[in-house]
């Protein structure tokens, strides 16, 4: 925090201290109502380094810190983006859903939420950052099983400053190769042993290692293949999911081609080449 107007306009108290002091807020009292005080308040707020870290809008600069911590206010949001598989057990319990989104609670929230300028859209979802997501779609049938992977950002310079929510929000829901009613989130630091596992044959058959910060996986089952009963209860709960997911998409691509919003899934470079195999168990 440099600027001689911020400082000047906070009083006498020296900067460092006011930031020692706004520290001692929750997170949305400091987004919201902390900025509403005074013009200081808002520009000390904006302009400081370490509040806005403390805000997830901008990147901690200890990269190999080893405890990462994602930014609660998308974890009470988007909760579903965010479990922790540390054990196998978790990774086939913790399923993703859109029912626990705010955006499906809150309908009347619908419209704030998809604002182009929504606060959301700009915190990163994780310090230090998160600066590449893998995508992994997996399809099992009868007679062969494969997968293809590929990585966002293709070009490391458009997200020099990490991962952004709004970089998560619309691989979810405008690319074309995730399934918005059932991708799992793999958070690294918290990969379950059978995910780890997952990763390191993809390695191997990729020869390079996978330096992503998350992994969204999809998977797609051939109808004849395994047990597929209607009646099934996860089967149905899918079906819900899936037909909420659907609303859900067809209400954002409205409002993003009513705002001209267009968003960077549809970019030319933002995806890495994509690589695929068909050795895969």
């Amino acid at each position: 925090m440099s600027s001689s107007q911020s400082t000047k306009a906070v009083g006498r108290l020296p900067v460092e201290l006011w930031e020692l002091i706004l520290l001692q807020l929750d997170l949305p009292t400091l987004l919201t109502s902390a900025t509403r005080v005074c013009h200081a308040w808002a520009a000390l707020i904006q302009e400081s380094t370490v509040l806005q870290q403390f805000l997830f809008f901008a990147p901690e600069s200890d990269v190999q810190r080893v405890d990462k911590t994602h930014n609660l206010l998308l974890v009470d949001a988007f909760s579903s983006l965010f479990p922790k598989h540390e054990t196998d057990e978790d990774y086939f319990q913790c399923k993703f859903t859109l029912a626990s989104w705010n955006l499906a609670k809150y309908p009347e929230k619908q419209i704030a939420y998809l604002r182009p300028n929504a606060s959301w859209r700009r915190m990163l979802v994780q310090q230090p950052p998160v600066y590449r997501i893998g995508l992994m779609i997996e399809s099992f049938g009868h007679h062969i099983n494969f997968v293809k992977y590929y990585e966002i950002p293709g070009d490391s310079s458009r997200t020099k400053n990490g991962i952004r929510m709004e970089d998560v929000f619309e691989e979810i829901f405008i690319n074309p190769d995730l399934r918005f009613e059932d991708p799992q989130a793999n958070w690294r630091g918290c990969f379950s042993p059978i995910m780890s596992q997952k990763l390191e044959t993809l390695q191997k058959l990729l020869h390079r290692n996978l330096d992503v910060g998350l992994v969204l996986q999809t998977t797609t089952v051939d109808p004849e293949f395994g047990d597929m009963d209607e009646e099934d209860g996860g089967n149905m709960e899918e079906k819900k999911n899936f037909e909420l997911g659907s609303k859900i998409y067809e209400m954002i691509e409205t409002k993003y081609q009513k705002q001209g919003c267009k968003p960077k899934t549809t970019e030319n470079g933002w995806w890495t080449k994509l690589e695929g195999s068909s050795n895969w168990d």
